[in-house]
């Protein structure tokens, strides 16, 4: 932390579906492995606010760093209430069309991305 305080570096935990939506503008905003539980709360809609949220609070040539989920991982507790379940029948926009989302309906340039790491099996979870 003490080369980010030189560096001006700052970071935020927002809820950028919940909480005020901060005036001040960012280089990056970094979304790793949220995007199933937005869907799960708030279902498509949630999704949409989310990078459209996102976007204004990036300054001009900002990055937005996206870790979205896998869809099979989306199965795994859709089951937990009913507004899960209600909003997983009703996605449209899945986690594969995240990109053409980004890129052909809110105009975000794409950048750069990275292929994951596939765990070995037994291992477990490897970022």
């Amino acid at each position: 932390l003490e080369k980010a305080e030189q560096a001006n570096v700052e970071f935020q935990a927002l809820n950028v579906l919940a909480d005020a939506f901060p005036e001040e503008k960012f280089d990056v905003v970094i979304l790793f492995s949220v995007t199933k539980w937005v869907h799960y709360n708030y279902g498509d809609d949630g999704i949409d606010l989310l990078f459209r949220r996102t976007q204004k609070m990036l300054r001009k040539g900002g990055l937005l760093l996206l870790e979205p989920q896998d869809w099979k991982s989306y199965k795994k507790k859709r089951h937990l209430t009913t507004t899960f379940e209600a909003n997983m029948a009703a996605i449209k926009i899945h986690p594969g069309s995240f990109k053409r989302h980004l890129t052909g309906v809110m105009n975000f340039e794409l950048v750069h991305t990275l292929n994951p790491v596939k765990a070995e099996e037994g291992v477990g979870f490897v970022r």
